[in-house]
């Protein structure tokens, strides 16, 4: 699934980093630190080829800047790839880490697909930029969840 320039980044990576990816994080020992909850992400638009962000996304404080981000910086083609805890399943895999704030089940990811009644009646509203849900596949006690970007204007 690799493009052109092949940039490539491990989001909220903590201690799992990945060979020929910038892992960034918030502290220590990541590549790159990068508070990604506030912070502009330090690429320019349309340049990333794939994001991964395995277990990230439930710890973020403000996922409308973190998916709108991902979304301006993955180039058309581009993809991201999330692992979440199933929520709706395994509601004590989220709930038992305090560091947890939000959790994902199926019907979550539809707030951020362009196609979904969930993002046209909210998702909108709510100020997410448009993706395409690629696939969402249990894996474990997760979610795993290909998203790409709908670049229309954005």
């Amino acid at each position: 699934m690799s493009l052109n320039n092949n940039l490539r980044l491990n989001v909220g990576c903590g201690n799992l980093h990945k060979d020929g990816y910038v892992n960034i994080d918030v502290a220590e020992p990541a590549d790159m630190l990068v508070d990604l909850n506030r912070d502009i992400w330090p690429y320019s638009r349309d340049t990333v080829d794939e994001i991964v962000a395995e277990n990230f996304l439930c710890m973020v404080s403000n996922i409308r800047h973190v998916m709108n981000e991902a979304h301006r910086v993955l180039r058309e083609g581009g993809y991201l790839k999330t692992l979440t805890f199933d929520a709706g399943k395994h509601p004590e895999l989220f709930f038992q880490d305090p560091a947890h704030k939000r959790g994902f089940t199926e019907v979550t990811y539809n707030y951020f697909d362009e196609i979904s009644d969930y993002y046209k009646n909210f998702g909108v509203k709510y100020g997410y930029y448009p993706w395409g849900i690629e696939r969402i596949k249990p894996v474990g006690s997760c979610l795993e969840v290909i998203w790409r970007p709908v670049k229309n204007g954005q």
